[in-house]
Order: C-alpha cells, then sequence, then structure tokens
C-alpha cells in the first residue's frame, strides 16, 4: 500500500510540475512571443544594424495589422555583436535561448560572426535566421540555421559575367582573409579562366587593415586591366582612395560589402564601381520605408532580408506554434512573400536570391542597368 500511494504521489507531482510547465510556457494569449536578434548594432557594422532594425520595426507594425499571429505580440529582444567582435556571439545566442527563452532568433550578421555560433546551433536546437552573411560552410550540417541571403556562388556567376563583358583580360585582386571573402576568392580562382581572364597578382591583406599601400604598389606595378578589392566592410573605401593616391587608374570592382560607408572616405575614388548585389526589396516595398522612416535605410538589401525573416517566423509561428521541430519543418515546407518578392528556403536552408549589379554614380549607388 505504501509503495502504491508513493506512486501515486510521485505521478501527482509530475502532474503538477507538468502544469506549471506548461502555465509558464509561450501558450497565454496575453504573452509575447520573444524572438532574438543578433545584430551588429555598434562599430563598422553599425549602418547594417540600423538597417535591420528599421526592418524589424516594420515587420512588427505590418503583423499587428495583418492578424497573422491570431493577436499574439512579438517581442524582439537584442543582443549587440559587432562584426569585428565573434567571439561574443556564443554567449549572447547561449543568453537568448537559454535566459529569455526566445523560440527563434533572427542573426547573426556578418560571416565570421555567424561561424562562430554555428557549431552550437543544432544543440540549442531553435530555428535560426541568418542574413548579411555569405560564407559557404554556414548551413553545412545545420539543420536549424536558414539563410535568407545569398551566397559566393551567386556573387562568382555574376563578377563573372562583368569581368567578361568588360573585356578585363588581366585583374588584380586584394583581398581580406574574412571568411566569406576567402570563399569567394576561391570560387572565383576556379571559374576565371572560362571567361578568358587571370588573376595577374593576388595580394591578401588582414581583416583589420587600413593601410594597402604596399600590396597597391604591386598591383600598380601589374598594370591589371581591373582591379578587384574583395576587401572586409570598412575598407573597400580606404583602399579605393589609396589606389587613387598612388595613381593607379586601372577600373575598380567589388565584393558585396560595397555601402554608404565606403563612399565616405572618397566618393570620386569609387565613381564607377561596380559590384555584385542581391536584388533586395520590391519597388512596392521599397516606398513603403521610404514612406515610414522618410528615406530609404543606409542598407536596403539587409533591411529588406531582416523584414522578411521576422514575416517568416511569424508565419510559421501562426500556423504550428513554437515548437522548435515544427517550426524547423514549417521553414522548409512553406513559401514566403515579403519585402524580397517571394522566396522560400531549400532542403539545405538556403534562400535562392536574385543577384544583380550595382554601380556608383555621382557618388550614389545605384542599379547597373
Amino acid at each position: 500500500m505504501e509503495k502504491k500511494s508513493m506512486r501515486l504521489w510521485v505521478f501527482v507531482a509530475i502532474l503538477a510540475v507538468g502544469g506549471l510547465w506548461f502555465l509558464s510556457a509561450d501558450n497565454s494569449k496575453d504573452t509575447p512571443i520573444k524572438i532574438g536578434v543578433i545584430a551588429s548594432l555598434t562599430g563598422t557594422g553599425a549602418v547594417r544594424g540600423e538597417s535591420a532594425q528599421q526592418g524589424l520595426a516594420l515587420a512588427l507594425e505590418e503583423l499587428k495589422e495583418s492578424g497573422v499571429l491570431k493577436g499574439r505580440e512579438i517581442e524582439l529582444v537584442y543582443e549587440d555583436v559587432p562584426l569585428t567582435e565573434p567571439k561574443k556571439a556564443p554567449a549572447a545566442l547561449q543568453k537568448l535561448a537559454s535566459v529569455d527563452k526566445v523560440a527563434a532568433v533572427i542573426g547573426p550578421m556578418g560571416s565570421t560572426v555567424v561561424m562562430s555560433i554555428a557549431p552550437l546551433a543544432d544543440n540549442i536546437g531553435i530555428p535560426l535566421i541568418v542574413h548579411t552573411a555569405s560564407v559557404l560552410k554556414a548551413t553545412e550540417d545545420n539543420v536549424y540555421i536558414f539563410r535568407l541571403w545569398t551566397t559566393a556562388y551567386n556573387y562568382a556567376s555574376v563578377i563573372l559575367s562583368g569581368i567578361q563583358e568588360r573585356g578585363y583580360k588581366k585583374v588584380a585582386v586584394l583581398s581580406a582573409t574574412h571568411e566569406n571573402t576567402i570563399d569567394l576568392l576561391n570560387v572565383l580562382k576556379g571559374r576565371v579562366d572560362s571567361v578568358g581572364a587571370t588573376f595577374s597578382v593576388v595580394e591578401q591583406t588582414a581583416n583589420d587593415s587600413k593601410d594597402f599601400r604596399t600590396q597597391l604598389a604591386k598591383i600598380k606595378a601589374a598594370e591589371p586591366d581591373a582591379v578587384f578589392l574583395n576587401l572586409f566592410e570598412g575598407q573597400i573605401g580606404v583602399a579605393a582612395d589609396q589606389a587613387r593616391k598612388l595613381g593607379i587608374t586601372s577600373p575598380i570592382f567589388t565584393n558585396s560589402v560595397m555601402s554608404a560607408v565606403e563612399l565616405s572616405v572618397n566618393p570620386a575614388s569609387l565613381e564607377g564601381a561596380w559590384f555584385p548585389r542581391f536584388s533586395g526589396y520590391t519597388e512596392e516595398a521599397k516606398q513603403r520605408f521610404i514612406s515610414r522612416f522618410g528615406k530609404e535605410p543606409g542598407n536596403p538589401e539587409t533591411a529588406a532580408a531582416a523584414h522578411d525573416a521576422l514575416l517568416a517566423l511569424a508565419k510559421v509561428i501562426g500556423e504550428v506554434g513554437t515548437e522548435p521541430e515544427k517550426m524547423k519543418r514549417a521553414l522548409s515546407e512553406t513559401e514566403f512573400t515579403g519585402s524580397i518578392g517571394t522566396f522560400s528556403f531549400d532542403e539545405n536552408g538556403e534562400a535562392e536570391l536574385t543577384v544583380s549589379l550595382r554601380t556608383v554614380r555621382n557618388g550614389e549607388i545605384v542599379e547597373l542597368k
């Protein structure tokens, strides 16, 4: 009798604990659904971080009007991880998951930052939608990581077409040793001969360097048809300025990092420079951003990707709730429509996005048609 009584009390205790868990879980209509955001809000990536915040703010307003979450609200929990401080990202992710109890995470931003958390993602076991990070290994063997951004393969195809159309034969490269710059360089090295061109000289530099004159002197001596600045954020504008001051007159093209940050150094040094960029938001979405904030975000693509990441998470939460496995499955099986247009994630967690060329004209970034 004592054993039966003991078993009964244990069973009641389990029910009680389960009931408390149910009450404390994300089931009350009055309890906001927490979504974590890891973004570069300070440092050289602050323009992207601010753009992401604008995209998320607009998405929150649209979700309140849409009723997708059936009266529930989303609470965004931010963690600032600058692009240059990737070691902070694992702790930020752990905090969001274990302390803040977020249902999913948007971010991190930047390839190095993403790779610092990649080994943890599946163990933590909540969906992450990363953007502003093209490193190829980000989604490898990580079933909980989804990417709403394009990769080196997409960028390389557009760059190679640009090289071929302009008839460049000898291209000089100045490349940072960042994960995404190395990925892009390696893909291009394997394909550049297919468009009748060669990399006549390849110079590398540290991700935090701001003095490129030694490497640029070697590039000048090679007399290239064009110079490819495959650098990290905050470096492209400085390198272009130094190149022109050293007397390098060859056309310049860059990677997708090009932004207003680079133009702020010396816009004239980058006049005519071209670079790949995924097409960002639709014209309709662009007008919504301008109407809401008075102007376009500093980095429209980042704003659009963050905006659509939140809309995607909200849609699947509205359909299947916040159980991680169900969310993961729904993200893989659902087609979404947002600022970018219509998109879906493939079996590897990658979104297929359109990449086009942009150029600098009269000190502004415009689409190259």
